[in-house]
């Protein structure tokens, strides 16, 4: 009897093992798909009546001048994966936009590492009035225009796998300029503009250089005298912007009486010039 109770509960046992309750280790069904969240951009955005803005550039490298349409979606300029694609350096991939706020056209920087500068003035965002705007953005100098007229219609932009860890050009100079041997005279030459190939030497009174400044060159976008360069008490090279219309800009930063060395790149209007260091003979 003894024998047979516990082989009877044996059996039952087993079977218990044989039926364990899965119920607490269900998942439950993935719930229904739901569209995919707007974007900062899409956000940001109005349903307000499109608005056309014309974009000119004009370097040696060559010319733009499109006029696009700017709806639901931001006009996007930057070095890879933009609407307005531009070969500098010192551009983010994503540089800034310009996006529509109701009726408004908004410029807006994106989180640029170097700056986005509208008629002279660095900006976060500003809106655009009627005519004629300098927008300057790494050192691409453009013109933006509102404008009446139809152009291509904005439309989002994928980005795509883009690396954005390449060293900007400017940092790399930077740390070849660090172990460099400081020059006895430094010159300036341009390399991109009406005066390309051209040097001039710094005198002891300083360089103005402008459309009639003691250095002339004939570019539409530089003011009469448009910035100069001398040395202050202590013997160092400065570099300051004399009130010009859009601005003097050392290595993409505006020029405000700013130490200049050797390798450094000076923007004004559609001209380049580099700060070079030569032997005294």
């Amino acid at each position: 009897m003894l024998v047979g109770a516990a082989s009877e509960g044996d059996g039952n046992t087993a079977a218990r093992q044989n039926n364990i309750d899965l119920t607490p280790y269900k998942t439950a069904a993935p719930p229904p798909s739901r569209p995919p969240a707007q974007t900062a951009d899409e956000s940001d955005l109005s349903s307000g009546t499109p608005r056309s803005i014309r974009v000119v550039a004009r370097s040696a490298a060559g010319a733009m001048d499109r006029t696009f349409t700017i709806s639901r979606h931001p006009l996007i300029f930057g070095r890879k994966g933009a609407h307005i694609e531009l070969e500098d350096a010192e551009l983010s991939l994503r540089h800034c936009s310009i996006l529509l706020r109701k009726d408004e056209l908004v410029v807006r920087d994106d989180g640029s590492h170097s700056g986005t500068f509208l008629d002279g003035a660095e900006i976060d965002q500003a809106s655009l009035d009627d005519g004629v705007h300098l927008l300057r953005i790494g050192s691409a100098l453009l013109s933006i225009e509102p404008t009446e007229g139809e152009g291509e219609a904005v439309e989002p932009v994928r980005t795509g796998s883009l690396d954005p860890r390449d060293p900007p050009a400017h940092l790399v100079r930077k740390l070849q300029q660090a172990a460099a041997t400081r020059p006895s005279r430094l010159v300036i030459v341009c390399v991109e503009g009406p005066a390309s190939g051209q040097k001039f030497s710094i005198p002891e009174e300083g360089l103005v250089i402008g459309r009639e400044g003691s250095v002339r060159v004939d570019d539409e976008f530089l003011s009469r005298r448009h910035f100069e360069i001398k040395s202050d008490a202590e013997g160092t090279l400065r570099i300051e912007d004399l009130g010009s219309r859009n601005g003097t800009f050392l290595n993409t930063l505006p020029a405000r009486n700013t130490r200049v060395a050797a390798g450094d790149e000076i923007r004004a209007g559609n001209s380049c010039f580099k700060v070079e260091a030569v032997a005294i003979p």
